[in-house]
């Protein structure tokens, strides 16, 4: 969230603690994101069925501009302008179900 935004860990830290968030504990992301407004930003939602789902490093390439935030089985990426950015020791490997596209409002 916070590369998808632009905005510092400790900021994203407390828009998600805001939402319910507790330290150390799992998250319920694509609901969160999925119902949520971000003062500044247009949320766009890309969706991919059983089947045709990109891996992460397919992902990123599909969709190398602009700033996103993808769910991928049970985890959480950003891609920032075709560049995974991760904390999994095998990245790009896992198969992306819903992204969302972070942009600006000017």
């Amino acid at each position: 969230l916070s590369f998808a935004m632009g905005i510092s860990y400790e900021q994203a830290y407390i828009k998600l603690a805001a939402a319910g968030r507790r330290k150390s504990k799992g998250f319920h992301i694509v609901e969160f994101l999925e119902h949520c407004t971000f003062k500044g930003y247009d949320i766009q939602t890309v969706e991919f069925k059983r089947g045709s789902r990109p891996t992460e490093k397919e992902f990123a390439a599909l969709y190398a501009e602009g700033n996103w935030v993808a769910y991928t089985e049970g985890h959480v990426i950003a891609v920032i302008d075709g560049v995974i950015f991760d904390n999994k020791v095998n990245p790009a490997r896992g198969k992306v179900h819903i992204a969302w596209k972070f942009e600006k409002i000017s």
